[in-house]
């Protein structure tokens, strides 16, 4: 909390609003990157979304163990992983469309600059 004080906490679509808006002003821009400090804060899942998420999880259900024996002897309180739930329904449509006759290639471009 004591790391808090004098700062204006900003929810991610806000950022990254503010972060588009800055490019229009590039001294603003750097203004605001070389006095900004961002960081992340874990929050739990809600019930609705870990409901939402429930095929995924045991989709990975192997790798998410591994990164818990890793990360949890290191003290770490939580992990963080990249869940796209739009790509379940993605696969079963190229599988409908191109069955076992041809291949679906997916590529990732990396994350965004926020």
């Amino acid at each position: 909390e004591e790391n808090f004080q004098n700062s204006v906490v900003l929810p991610r679509q806000v950022y990254r609003m503010l972060r588009h808006q800055l490019r229009e002003a590039v001294d603003l821009e750097l203004m605001f990157l070389t006095s900004a400090t961002t960081r992340q804060v874990p929050m739990p899942l809600s019930e609705r979304r870990c409901e939402d998420l429930k095929w995924w999880f045991e989709v990975h259900e192997a790798r998410i163990q591994r990164l818990i024996d890793i990360y949890r002897p290191l003290g770490y309180p939580n992990i963080q992983l990249l869940v796209r739930p739009g790509e379940r329904n993605f696969v079963e449509l190229v599988d409908c469309l191109i069955g076992k006759e041809g291949f679906m290639l997916a590529v990732d471009y990396g994350a965004t600059f926020e």
